[in-house]
């Protein structure tokens, strides 16, 4: 499985698209998803389609800034476990594709 942030999709000509299948099993989506929810919730009504593809280039922007620098720094990070009471520290391996989603096992 690979963290994928989501990324323009070429459509030919050099033109690049943020549809449905560039975003599709990405953090952009998810973020995309959050923030219909909390929009619905918080105002009571739909987000507005106005601005859809703006939103999109923020969601994937801020995704694909957030995983870069988790994948540039994952050699200082690592994780604790107790296994009998006894801790256990390892590292941390993101496996994160920044133009393709890997998908999940």
């Amino acid at each position: 499985m690979s963290l994928y942030p989501g990324a323009p999709r070429p459509v030919g000509d050099g033109r690049h698209v943020l549809d449905d299948a560039a975003l599709e099993q990405s953090m952009a989506r998810a973020i995309e998803d959050a923030m219909g929810d909390v929009f619905q919730k918080v105002k009571g009504m739909p987000i507005p389609e106005a601005g859809k593809e703006d939103r999109r280039l923020l969601y994937v922007a801020i995704s694909r800034g957030v995983l870069k620098y988790l994948a540039d720094h994952q050699e200082t990070m690592s994780t604790t476990t107790v296994i009998n009471n006894a801790p256990r520290t390892g590292d941390i391996n993101l496996n994160v594709t920044m133009d393709g989603h890997s998908p999940h096992n």
